[in-house]
Parts: structure tokens; C-alpha cells; sequence
């Protein structure tokens, strides 16, 4: 019975996706996700409460992807720095390539960012801590001085949450565009060059 009901959610959850990615978060309701599972918005309620609960379910599921994403793609790499340099690449792409899926629009990814708070404060701590791991294995392998690495990672992604508020902030798109990933991108790379170039040994 268990498996049964949780293979019903997964249904829901992929059909919620699709309707998401056409019509976008805002528009959607739970009777465009019941019409794709062929489900009364009524049956729905027996598995999530709102269309908010399906949709951060969807998010805890893509959370994890995005880590399994960005630790798979890490191992395949020696050197530290290039580790970090590929943690930006990854996030940038994977935050776009959600963004775009969902049809995000500004007041709507703000509306979404105090409803998922504790997804996101989740979010930057593990990628705190991923940061540390890596600047660790740099300090071990002696490719980095020595330094304070919780303090480093805590820093380095306070300032990356930093440029993306300040972009988005100065975003006049309705939908955020390849324009604010790619200057999003451009200023974290550029920034991390320069602590890589303090923390590398010469």
C-alpha cells in the first residue's frame, strides 16, 4: 500500500514538472496537475496540500541532483582549484537551466524564495560545507597555504549569495535571462581567481 501511494506521488511529481515547465510556477493550478495525471483536484489533496507542497517536494528532489551533480562532476578532477572553478560553472548552469524549466519570474522567484526558505538556508550550508572539504584536500595535498577553511567557505559563498541578490536585484527582465546567469558567473569566476591566485602555493 506504502509503495503504492509513493509511486503515485512520483507520478504526480512528474506530471506536476511538466505543467510547471509549461505554464510556469504562478499560473499553474492543481487542476492543470490533476488533468496531466488524470487525477480530480480533489484525489491530489490525498497526497500533497497544496500546489506549493508539490512544488517544494520538486524542489528537495532537484536539491539533490544538483549535489549529486556537483560531487560526481568533482571527483573527476585533481586539482582543488579547478574543483571550485567547476563548482561555479555547475551552479550557474544548474540555477539556469531551473530557472528557464520553470518559467521563473522575478517576483515569483522572490515570492518562492520566502516560502522555501529553510530549502535554501539547507542549500548554502551544504555547499559551505563542500567548499570546506575541498579547500581541506587543497591544504592536505599542499596545493594551498594554510588557512582557515571553515571561515574561507562560510565567506566565499556568503559572497557568491551576495552577487546573485545584487543582480537580481538590478534585473529589470520579467524572466531572469542568459544575461544574469552569464554576469552572475562572470563576477564569481572573477572573484574566485583572485582568492585561488592568495591560496595556491608558489
Amino acid at each position: 500500500m506504502i509503495d503504492s501511494k509513493e509511486n503515485k506521488k512520483e507520478q504526480i511529481l512528474l506530471g506536476a514538472r511538466r505543467v510547471f515547465a509549461k505554464y510556469g510556477f504562478s499560473k499553474t493550478t492543481l487542476d492543470d496537475i490533476g488533468e496531466q495525471v488524470g487525477m480530480k483536484k480533489n484525489s491530489l489533496y490525498h497526497y500533497f496540500v497544496n500546489k506549493e507542497e508539490i512544488f517544494n517536494e520538486i524542489i528537495r528532489i532537484d536539491i539533490e541532483e544538483y549535489f549529486k551533480r556537483v560531487e560526481t562532476e568533482l571527483n573527476t578532477l585533481i586539482s582543488p582549484s579547478e574543483k571550485l572553478r567547476k563548482f561555479v560553472l555547475i551552479s550557474s548552469e544548474f540555477g539556469q537551466e531551473k530557472s528557464s524549466f520553470y518559467k521563473l519570474s522575478t517576483a515569483a522567484k522572490t515570492e518562492l524564495a520566502d516560502r522555501f526558505s529553510g530549502f535554501y538556508k539547507s542549500l548554502i550550508k551544504r555547499q559551505k560545507k563542500l567548499i570546506n572539504k575541498v579547500l581541506i584536500e587543497g591544504m592536505q595535498n599542499n596545493d594551498f597555504i594554510k588557512h582557515d577553511s571553515v571561515q574561507l567557505s562560510e565567506d566565499l559563498i556568503d559572497l557568491f549569495v551576495a552577487i546573485e541578490h545584487l543582480e537580481f536585484k538590478i534585473n529589470k527582465q520579467s524572466f531572469l535571462g542568459d544575461g544574469y546567469f552569464h554576469e552572475n558567473t562572470r563576477k564569481k569566476m572573477n572573484l574566485l581567481n583572485f582568492i585561488i591566485k592568495g591560496l595556491e602555493k608558489k
